[in-house]
């Protein structure tokens, strides 16, 4: 503690313990404590996941449904930009407006549970959003046009989505996923790796940036070549081995070609793209 003139504060001893490990990761040990209170939570949500999991696969030999709405939602807005269910509590629904403001949405009740400003860049809106962690204390991942990402601890109370401990919603991460993004285009895209904690960014930009969150740092940087701007992405996990293994992404780009990367080779080796025609082949070359 620091005394100058009678004045004390502890805002080196708060830092040291609060920047002692990944601000994406618990501070808590009794998770691993599985007769404690929060660890009893923990393996209770193992267990209520894993029942809706084999609930969720009886539904893959079903070839036809009847579809019919159950519900209308007023996200009091001109146009909603981003819907976003949550995995493994179907009551939630986040929905982003055209502006900054995201609401939770309790779908059974039909009812507005709570929302809440994104606190973007003045003139800039959000483009991704996402879930960290569904499984377990879900952190709520949102991307906007200024390239800044931002990860929200909390965000719902009361859900699955939200912190055994009961606390406020607040930021817990926020930094610049792709600096040099360019204004216009589809604004900051995101795809969330939940099985290596990586982040993929891309946008209106030359590069394809590769995050680690757990070590909060860019680990790779991939030149998307000629294309103009990544609109969208998407990742290819081998699932035979636990979602381990055979890691490749496929970016699709303003040219209509599709660009696949492997994040975890260097920039010079994982380029390769595709472009289709009407009535033509869609083939990979090496470039």
């Amino acid at each position: 503690m620091l005394e100058v003139q009678g004045i004390s504060s502890t805002l080196f001893v708060w830092l040291s313990r609060r920047m002692g490990h990944s601000i994406l990761q618990s501070e808590d040990a009794e998770s691993h404590d599985p007769v404690s209170k929060t660890g009893a939570a923990i393996r209770w949500r193992i267990d209520q996941n894993g029942a809706i999991s084999a609930s969720a696969a009886k539904l893959r030999d079903v070839t036809r449904c009847k579809f019919s709405a159950c519900g209308i939602l007023d996200n009091r807005s001109k146009f909603t930009l981003q819907l976003l269910f949550h995995p493994f509590d179907m009551r939630l629904l986040v929905g982003i407006d055209d502006h900054e403001r995201i609401c939770a949405w309790d779908v059974k009740e039909g009812m507005l549970n709570c929302e809440w400003l994104n606190t973007n860049c003045a003139g800039t809106r959000i483009t991704a959003v996402d879930w960290i962690n569904p499984r377990h204390n879900s952190l709520l991942l949102t991307g906007s046009t200024d390239g800044m990402a931002r990860v929200w601890r909390n965000p719902v109370p009361g859900f699955a989505a939200s912190d055994d401990s009961g606390g406020e919603r607040f930021v817990c991460a926020a930094w610049a996923a792709v600096p040099n993004l360019v204004d216009g285009g589809p604004g900051l895209v995101l795809e969330w790796q939940q099985h290596n904690g990586m982040l993929l960014a891309g946008g209106n930009s030359a590069q394809l940036r590769v995050w680690d969150l757990a070590a909060e740092q860019c680990v790779n940087r991939l030149p998307i070549g000629t294309a103009p701007f990544i609109t969208s992405i998407a990742s290819l996990v081998n699932s035979e081995h636990g979602g381990h293994g055979e890691n490749l992404s496929i970016c699709g780009c303003g040219d209509g070609s599709l660009r696949l990367f492997d994040p975890r080779a260097a920039s010079s080796h994982v380029r390769k793209r595709s472009r289709a025609a009407a009535g033509s082949d869609v083939g990979w070359d090496l470039f």
